[in-house]
């Protein structure tokens, strides 16, 4: 999150005493650093900026939160991006395995990228493979 310097600068002498806290353009701001604003702000009396910086800081912390969740969803796409699979009937296979050793879900790796192995079920008419996810 980049914060603005002139954010800070609330009434021209506010904070002329403190110009350590007043931050440079395009400086990336933590939570520790709103925290010691939001301290700021509040010793000089400016209950309502004291009340936007705390919703600000928890918005912070909820993007954080979102961003970290993201990383880790691309993470697991570009890792299954990665992966090769063959196409044999229903079923996806892993080619070192040989070929048709361990099926899996076409379903779930096309919806959702998860690699489900799918159970063999033996049939009037066969062995037959089935997920144990999505019923199919």
């Amino acid at each position: 999150m980049i914060f603005n310097k002139s954010f800070l600068l609330l009434n021209q002498g506010d904070f002329e005493e403190n110009r350590e806290c007043q931050l440079k353009r395009g400086e990336k701001v933590n939570l520790e650093t709103i925290k010691t604003i939001a301290d700021l702000v509040q010793k000089a009396g400016r209950v309502d900026l004291y009340e936007q910086i705390l919703n600000l800081r928890e918005e912070m912390v909820e993007l954080r939160e979102e961003n970290l969740a993201l990383k880790a969803k691309l993470e697991k796409f570009q890792n299954a991006a990665e992966m090769k699979l063959v196409y044999f009937g229903n079923a996806y296979y892993k080619p070192e395995d040989g070929g048709k050793k361990q099926p899996f879900c076409t379903t779930c790796w096309d919806a959702k990228r998860e690699l489900i192995t799918m159970r063999k079920e033996q049939r009037k008419d066969g062995i037959v493979n089935w997920c144990k996810i999505c019923k199919c």
